[in-house]
């Protein structure tokens, strides 16, 4: 390596100077991506056998280049950016802030200018609070307390410990964290995997309580086949961090056999780590499983039986979730999200619905599987039964011109643009005159579905929806060999009222349906 390629100072850009090339970097680099650092710093640290990284001085070396590039593309105000310039995002700032000074600290770097940069990212997530995705908040608790053990300043601490308060207030009585107004397994990992991370640091017993609160919902959303998640969360997400779990192995059972039941296929395709964009895995994911492989296995083997192997009934009527096993399959359904479900039976899954979908006009469709607080859910001995009003969701189309406007309005209204395109983005609320009902009876023998959906004027088309969610989450937008198979879409064209009932045979999910359409 020359000297040129050794000095920062030096850097050239074809015919741009260092100075230029800063500017742009500054702009246009996503700081999420640099979380990379500590992937490489833990991967130089860890004894792997037979690791050719493991204090391979190349691989340190990348480490300290990716910390250094991370400092230099701050915005003044001490946060980053992650999808465009000028945006001033709190996930880059947490998360990143995270993985600076863990590496930092796993490979004992003074740096000056790194440790200035952890500080400045400090004072702007102790002015911030996010209120919406509460994994991002848990982020940068964590990320906060590193930086206090990295540079010694009091304030920090007790920014992490202002933040740590204010998210324990947060946590459902369910012992769900809310994303996007609901509960969500993939992102609840995250928050789970940064809890525990804060009480490795601190000490603090309130987390691991809360941790434990985490495990108690999230067994319920385990499956026969070791996935987990899906539609009916609130993000759509189909992942599990394994670094939160790995480390409460040791002395909570239940987090034991979480662990044994989401390994159980590790190494095959069907893993559930496949359930991501690879995008994820280098930068987010990679330094949560190289913390679970410093964790190390649990001793012994894990106790209990998770209850998508045993008989049991339970909803959550905070998160609208229902978890049922009648010992012979086990059925998932959201109740807020238009009773989507997922159904397992000898170890897989034989069935899943995702809703119904209705064509509005062109670019705009309207959804029964959309996180609906006004949805009216009803449980007795009929079964379960949710209804209401079709979500009606507008496609955006990429355009020159309007990512043109985009850049022009991230340049004048800064970190205030993030709410005003999630409300368009994500959180819209704009109601069809469409409406649906759905019940659900579980049986001895299989799970009937009833449907009923109606209008006051003929719908253009009414469709079955398949897993592609309307709403946009970028972690849950990934494709799995499942959608190859999907099931019948064309729908119904130019009808007031459709009624359907589909019986799912168990244990092979054949379905009898019958349906009436006028």
């Amino acid at each position: 390596m020359s000297q040129q390629d050794r000095d920062p100072d030096s850097l050239t850009y074809g015919s741009f100077d260092r100075n230029h090339w800063h500017f742009k970097m500054r702009d246009f680099s996503s700081a999420v991506v640099q979380q990379s650092a500590l992937s490489l710093a833990l991967i130089q640290v860890l004894p792997l056998e037979n690791s050719p990284y493991y204090r391979n001085g190349r691989i340190r070396e990348w480490a300290l280049a990716g910390l250094d590039f991370w400092s230099r593309i701050q915005l003044k105000d001490g946060s980053f950016n992650e999808y465009y310039p000028f945006e001033h995002g709190y996930i880059p700032t947490s998360f990143s802030l995270f993985a600076a000074a863990e590496a930092c600290r796993t490979l004992e770097v003074d740096n000056g200018d790194v440790i200035n940069a952890c500080l400045k990212a400090a004072a702007y997530l102790s002015k911030v609070e996010e209120t919406q995705a509460l994994n991002q908040e848990a982020a940068a608790i964590p990320g906060l307390y590193a930086t206090f053990l990295l540079s010694g300043e009091e304030w920090v601490r007790v920014a992490a410990e202002k933040k740590f308060n204010n998210l324990l207030e947060k946590q459902s009585a369910e012992g769900w964290f809310a994303e996007y107004g609901g509960a969500d397994l993939g992102y609840l990992s995250t928050t789970l995997d940064f809890l525990v991370e804060y009480q490795r640091m601190s000490g603090d017993p309130r987390a691991f309580a809360a941790a434990e609160r985490i495990l108690e919902f999230s067994q319920f959303f385990i499956h026969q086949d070791g996935s987990v998640g899906g539609q009916y969360g609130s993000r759509n997400t189909e992942y599990f961090l394994l670094s939160g779990l790995s480390a409460l192995a040791a002395e909570v059972p239940l987090a034991a056999a979480m662990l044994a039941k989401l390994r159980q296929k590790i190494g095959t395709d069907e893993f559930f780590y496949a359930a991501f964009d690879d995008r994820y895995l280098c930068h987010n994911m990679m330094h949560s499983l190289l913390r679970a492989v410093r964790n190390g296995d649990p001793p012994g083997q894990p106790g209990g039986t998770l209850p998508c192997d045993r008989e049991h009934e339970q909803f959550f009527p905070q998160a609208g979730l229902l978890s049922l096993n009648k010992g012979a399959y086990h059925l998932i359904c959201s109740l807020k999200k238009g009773g989507n479900f997922r159904l397992f039976a000898a170890g897989k899954e034989i069935f899943h619905d995702y809703g119904y979908r209705l064509q509005v006009g062109e670019g705009k469709r309207a959804a029964t599987s959309w996180l609906n607080q006004d949805c009216q859910v009803e449980t007795g001995a009929d079964g379960y039964c949710t209804s209401g009003a079709f979500t009606e969701v507008e496609q955006q189309r990429v355009t020159p011109w309007r990512h043109f406007l985009l850049r022009l309005a991230a340049r004048l209204l800064g970190r205030r643009l993030i709410p005003l395109l999630k409300k368009r983005l994500i959180f819209v609320d704009r109601r069809s005159r469409a409406r649906f009902e759905r019940r659900v009876r579980p049986g001895p023998e299989g799970v009937e579905v009833q449907d009923h959906i109606w209008a006051d004027r003929p719908l253009a088309r009414v469709y079955p929806a398949d897993k592609f969610s309307l709403r946009h989450v970028a972690s849950s937008k990934y494709f799995a060999m499942g959608e190859l198979s999907e099931g019948e879409t064309s729908g119904w064209a130019r009808t007031r009222q459709v009624r359907l009932r589909r019986q799912i045979r168990i244990p092979g999910g054949q379905v009898t349906s019958a349906a009436e359409v006028n």
